[in-house]
């Protein structure tokens, strides 16, 4: 994304509502972007290339915790 890193727009995001779920997606792997620092632990990410089961699974899941976490 130019001018902004998907780190920083998350960041911005969450700034304004801190409830947001964020998924990234990325060509690195899990290891490489851990130890670039980028996501912490709680952070979803998913591969490139996407996989549509595990894909759509992770993406129920957050949003399953969004509808949970309002309705507490």
């Amino acid at each position: 994304m130019p001018g902004i890193g998907g780190a920083k727009l998350a960041e911005a995001l969450q700034t304004r509502d801190p409830g947001v779920k964020v998924l990234f997606v990325s060509g690195y792997t899990d290891d490489m972007v851990g130890e670039q620092g980028i996501l912490g632990p709680e952070v979803k990410l998913v591969n490139k290339p996407l996989e549509e089961i595990p894909f759509l699974k992770t993406v129920a899941t957050i949003i399953r915790s969004r509808i949970a976490a309002a309705g507490k």
